[in-house]
């Protein structure tokens, strides 16, 4: 489409997270290198500024409950990844204890499958590391297989922070 040099675009997007307008999180691993190598999400504070240049005409409500979930956490003081292989994990909290957080957000009442599968497979990966796997919903509240679902409101109105801590 255009024929822009690759180091400009990653000039520009370290300006932008210099500035705090936007944040790239890494797939998380152990290994640095593969999280250097891997593919990037990009966050950003100013959703006016996401959808000044998202290229979706649709209703994107979904992805902006899920930006609205990242200032949350990135608010709270968390490190913040993603994780990808066959399935997805929206959010990975890495914790002092070493354990690990696993957050998707799917703002629905009907929960998709790859939902589950993500979180399942992220805990298969991580055996014996995972304190919390998360659904955050739009009003769908209950715990099935431990896995954590809880509305939006919920989560913003009580604090990530504090639902991190009470699921220890």
């Amino acid at each position: 489409m255009y024929n822009v040099d690759s180091r400009i675009v990653i000039d520009y997007i370290s300006f932008a997270e210099d500035a705090f307008l936007l944040f790239e999180l890494q797939n998380f691993s152990y290994s640095l290198k593969s999280q250097n190598a891997g593919h990037k999400k990009i966050y950003t504070i100013d959703t006016v500024l996401r959808n000044s240049v998202a290229f979706s005409f649709s209703e994107d409500e979904s992805r902006l409950v899920e930006n609205l979930v990242f200032v949350n956490l990135k608010h709270n003081g968390y490190s913040i990844y993603f994780w990808k292989d066959k399935n997805k994990v929206d959010f990975v909290i890495p914790h002092r204890d070493y354990t690990l957080s696993a957050i998707n957000v799917c703002y629905s009442d009907d929960i998709p499958e790859r939902e589950i599968k993500g979180l399942n497979e992220f805990e298969n990966a991580f055996n014996g590391k995972i304190k919390a796997r998360i659904v955050i919903t739009k009003d769908v509240e209950k715990e099935e297989d431990g896995i954590l679902f809880i509305p939006l409101y919920k989560w913003l109105l009580a604090g990530s922070g504090d639902i991190l801590q009470e699921v220890e």
